[in-house]
């Protein structure tokens, strides 16, 4: 979600003001005819001498803005407001102000008294800004009925109006709608390297998983390394959501437990997410091939990596199906898996330790991996008579 059009109030203020003079005078009570001629000229000085002043203050607080010393600019723009309190230009950089502070709740009520002030003054701006606060303030039904708003003319709109509709569609589980919206972007900036992460998590989610993939290709042919996530102009809905994106680059990549790594973290964030059981069979699918020997962690003895994998891959397929026996929020929040630590030596059986199954929950995986693991034929894995010891992470089921 893009934060976007943060120094633009001062450009409105000089375009609108003399529009707004009506709202100066608007609680005045009219004087007698008689003194009108005697008034007039007084009140006019003291309404240009207020208006220089906001003037002044919003030159201060633009430039405050600028430097993110959001607390000192909206504390200016209050002194403002209590000279001018009718004037819609104020309230509206006011809520600029808390939009950059990151003070969604504020936003939306500086905003509306903006647009409660004079509906017809930018309301393009006011109605993207109140979508964008609306949702990243949790009511993003009510964002995205602002942002439907936004005529997508001038300087608001278009990519970014897109980009932002994408993002609270998608929050809301319209994955369809959300889709659209990303590919209405990516038409008008095809080089939005964001926008094509967000597309391939959007398809990820849907469950098309190929057009996923080859998507992310795109985007990390952009953008290698993914930094353009790490922009501090996105503000992610939810805050969390980095993780999922995270996940998904790790995994194109092929560093599979680095994406799982983020999947779990994104289970820890959200125990509730939409996106539990995509993720899960997801999760299922990464370890799908067969082990290869730089997997097999902290080796010791004369061991021949290569056969020993080979001989795990021989029965992988069973040892991950032993997983099936877990319960199912087990398999959710240990995506992990489990190791597996295997000791060869010479003239005796194998001996294995699966971790971390215990307990009497998980003693049916446990009695499962066992077995298979006994049934693994480890034929010129041991290259002298030495012990060797070694551990596999599987993941499952």
């Amino acid at each position: 979600m893009k934060l976007t059009f943060g120094l633009v109030f001062i450009l409105c203020v000089l375009v609108f003001l003399p529009a707004s003079l009506w709202l100066d005078d608007a609680p005045r009570a009219e004087a007698a005819p008689a003194s009108k001629a005697s008034r007039a000229p007084l009140w006019e000085r003291v309404m240009s001498d207020r208006r220089k002043m906001t003037d002044r203050l919003l030159g201060q607080a633009d430039a405050l803005l600028t430097k993110q010393q959001f607390a000192q600019a909206a504390a200016l723009l209050e002194k403002a407001i209590s000279s001018r309190p009718f004037a819609a230009e104020l309230w509206f950089a006011l809520g600029t102000v808390h939009s950059h502070a990151e003070r969604f709740g504020d936003c939306v009520e500086a905003l509306r008294k903006s647009r409660s002030l004079d509906p017809k003054f930018q309301s393009n701006l006011v109605s993207f800004r109140l979508g964008l606060c609306l949702s990243l303030s949790g009511r993003i039904a009510e964002g995205i009925r602002e942002y439907r708003k936004v005529t997508a003319t001038g300087g608001v709109g278009g990519e970014v109006l897109n980009w932002n509709l994408g993002d609270s569609l998608m929050a809301l589980g319209r994955l369809e709608e959300a889709i659209s919206r990303y590919q209405a972007a990516l038409q008008l900036n095809p080089m939005r390297q964001v926008l094509h992460f967000a597309l391939a998590v959007a398809l990820d989610r849907q469950g098309q998983w190929e057009a996923s993939n080859r998507r992310m290709k795109v985007a990390l042919g952009l953008d290698p390394a993914g930094k353009s996530l790490d922009s501090s102009d996105i503000l992610w809905l939810p805050p969390y959501e980095h993780l999922y994106y995270r996940a998904l680059i790790h995994l194109a990549r092929g560093a599979r437990a680095q994406a799982l790594d983020h999947y779990l973290k994104f289970h820890q964030a959200a125990p509730r997410s939409p996106w539990r059981f995509v993720m899960r069979l997801r999760g299922e699918g990464l370890r799908s091939r067969p082990v290869e020997a730089l997997e097999l962690q902290a080796q010791r003895g004369p061991l021949d990596a290569e056969k020993a994998a080979l001989a795990i891959s021989g029965r992988q397929s069973s040892l991950r199906a032993c997983l099936g026996t877990l319960p199912e929020r087990w398999a959710l929040q240990e995506l992990k898996g489990v190791s597996l630590a295997i000791t060869l030596q010479q003239g005796k059986a194998a001996q294995f330790k699966v971790s971390p199954l215990v307990g009497e929950v998980r003693a049916a995986a446990q009695a499962c991996l066992q077995k298979e693991l006994g049934l693994v034929r480890w034929a010129g894995a041991l290259k002298g008579r030495e012990p060797a010891a070694f551990t596999v992470e599987l993941v499952g089921p």
